[in-house]
C-alpha cells in the first residue's frame, strides 16, 4: 500500500533529494538542485514499503497561484495513476490554501500528462539548459470533469 504525506519545507527537501536526483538527474537528465522555494514549499511524498516510489513539489508564487512542479514516479509505477493522485492531492491542497490557480514549467516529456490533468497552454515551446519546456495553467474554479466510467 502507498502511504502519502505531506512535508514541509527544508525537511520535505531533505527526505526527498535523493529520489529527486535518481528520476530527474540520473533518468532524465535534468540539472537538480535545491532552489529557493525548496524551504518553503509543499512536497508530496508517496512511500511503499518505507522506499519513495513517488513525489510532487507546490510553491506560492502570487495571491490566489501556485506553482508545481517537480513531480515524479518510479518508472514501474508510472501510468498506474500514481502521478494523477499526486497531482490531484497537490491542486487540492492549493484550493485548501485558497488557492485559484496553477501554474507550471512542463517539460515536453509531460505535455501530454499536465494535458491530461486540465492544464492548458499559456506560451510558446522554450528552451532552458538543453531541455525543452513550455508554460501551462490550470483554473482550479472550475468543476473538474470525469476522466472515465461516467455515464451522462
Amino acid at each position: 500500500m502507498i502511504k502519502f504525506k505531506y512535508v514541509y519545507g527544508e525537511e520535505g527537501y531533505e527526505q526527498s533529494k535523493e529520489f529527486r536526483k535518481i528520476i530527474l538527474c540520473d533518468e532524465m537528465n535534468y540539472k537538480e538542485e535545491k532552489d529557493a522555494h525548496d524551504d518553503s514549499a509543499i512536497h508530496f511524498i508517496g512511500r511503499e514499503e518505507d522506499v519513495i516510489m513517488s513525489y510532487g513539489r507546490m510553491y506560492k508564487i502570487a495571491d490566489y497561484t501556485f506553482c508545481i512542479d517537480k513531480v515524479c514516479v518510479n518508472k514501474a509505477d508510472r501510468r498506474q495513476y500514481v502521478g494523477d493522485t499526486v497531482m490531484r492531492a497537490l491542486e487540492d491542497k492549493a484550493v485548501a490554501e485558497i488557492g485559484t490557480t496553477i501554474v507550471t514549467k512542463a517539460t515536453k516529456e509531460s505535455f501530454e500528462f499536465f494535458g491530461h490533468e486540465g492544464y492548458f497552454d499559456i506560451g510558446e515551446e522554450f528552451e532552458e539548459d538543453g531541455i525543452v519546456y513550455k508554460k501551462m495553467k490550470k483554473d482550479l474554479t472550475k468543476v473538474r470533469g470525469c476522466k472515465g466510467g461516467c455515464h451522462k
